[in-house]
């Protein structure tokens, strides 16, 4: 597991004024939607690197507000990422990941001369020779798999980089700095202007 800690500052004027019965409230909601605001900005630029669906990265990175600490932990964790994530295309075979079928011919088969092609980075396909997509175990796991020896089995699945390593450059990292001081300053003013209304 991955995460970034982010310490908040400017606080500490406003604090005089508030109500210390609703400040834990008040800081738990801008340190909320602070936090939620910088996950998207780290979902964005990973996206904007790495050809991932959102649907697979979202469910990796979670967000964490610790409002006595005035601090946000944004974190991810998982395992290496199968290369089927990565628009995984086999000459030959028409692979719908939705429905979680891979056809050729009129006849499930999953292998290929052809190898696979993937789009890890955005804009950048390569194709792995001798791969190819298929189902496993009671067909409910499609992925990229390549034979182990010359043998037709075993085989083993195919996976590149993880989400950790991918939240970890520095570009995204950035970007989520940028975002939580950006967005800061008006969340915790808005919850301020909110809690004097008795909201």
């Amino acid at each position: 597991m991955l995460n970034i800690s982010i310490k908040l500052d400017g606080l500490e004027a406003f604090k005089n004024k508030l109500d210390p019965a609703r400040t834990q409230k008040i800081l738990a909601r801008a340190l909320d939607k602070t936090a939620q605001q910088g996950k998207v900005a780290i979902q964005k630029e990973i996206r904007r690197i790495y050809n991932l669906k959102l649907k697979d990265l979202s469910e990796q990175v979670g967000v964490h507000a610790k409002p006595s600490e005035l601090e946000v932990v944004i974190y991810t964790q998982g395992k290496r990422t199968p290369l089927i994530q990565f628009d995984a295309r086999q000459q030959g075979v028409k692979y719908n990941r939705q429905a979680g079928t891979v056809r050729r011919g009129g006849r499930f088969r999953g292998a290929s001369t052809g190898g696979v092609s993937v789009e890890i980075i955005r804009g950048q396909r390569k194709v792995i020779k001798g791969a190819f997509i298929t189902s496993v175990g009671t067909g409910q796991h499609i992925g990229v798999f390549k034979r182990v020896g010359n043998k037709r089995l075993p085989i083993r699945e195919k996976v590149t980089i993880g989400s950790p390593q991918m939240f970890g450059s520095h570009n995204v990292m950035d970007a989520a700095r940028r975002r939580i001081a950006e967005q800061w300053p008006g969340n915790i003013a808005h919850e301020i202007n909110r809690a004097g209304k008795g909201k």
